[in-house]
């Protein structure tokens, strides 16, 4: 019997270290990839709370986001600015609360091409074919659990429709929860511990 009350309580408290669900995110980018979708598959609770979608480092041959009057930010925050505060390399959407199931619209950004990042020389008439300029383009979400993912933009024409898949990292365990619960099996067993041995002491004795 004490062993296998031992045996459950020892299961029990690593049972409950166990990482919670990994969250995920499925996103669309059309339009030259300067519109897109992105819909939280995390499967409860986790609300997506902040998107970034950037372009990487800027550099020759490099995509780059010109913020002229057609560009929509929609609450986005700009970073990565170039010498030309016209262009940056990043936009950010925080305090955001996209329930599971729901999705967030990226939608009239302005792709451009640099040709030159010293000195500054932007060709807005270039489209890249192949998607060299997307090298280190890439999408980031955090969710409301503190999870985070991000994917890499594929390296393709920008005119080609991107579906990419976002996958958090390894869920991280309720360390609260888990300390508590490993804190009163230990305490378990060392009563069933005392007790055995009081046991032992009453039989020597008789």
């Amino acid at each position: 019997m004490k062993k296998n009350l031992f045996a459950l309580i020892s299961s029990l408290a690593i049972g409950i270290g166990t990482a919670h669900a990994i969250p995920a995110a499925t996103v669309t980018l059309t339009d030259f990839i300067q519109d897109g979708t992105i819909v939280n598959d995390a499967g409860s609770g986790a609300s997506i709370s902040s998107i970034i979608y950037s372009l990487g480092t800027a550099g020759n041959g490099i995509a780059t986001w010109d913020d002229n009057s057609g560009t929509t930010l929609a609450g986005g925050v700009k970073s990565g600015l170039l010498s030309s505060p016209e262009w940056f390399q990043t936009v950010t959407w925080s305090g955001l609360s996209i329930a599971p199931g729901g999705s967030f619209n990226i939608f009239s950004l302005d792709i451009d091409y640099i040709a030159t990042l010293s000195p500054l020389s932007i060709d807005q008439q270039f489209l890249d074919t192949t998607g060299s300029s997307l090298v280190n383009g890439y999408l980031k979400v955090i969710w409301s659990n503190g999870d985070t993912g991000q994917t890499s933009l594929t390296q393709q024409a920008w005119a080609t429709t991107q579906n990419l898949t976002i996958n958090a990292a390894a869920g991280v365990p309720d360390t609260g929860s888990s300390l508590a619960f490993l804190g009163l099996a230990l305490t378990a067993l060392g009563f069933f511990g005392r007790a055995s041995y009081a046991r032992k002491s009453e039989l020597v004795a008789e």
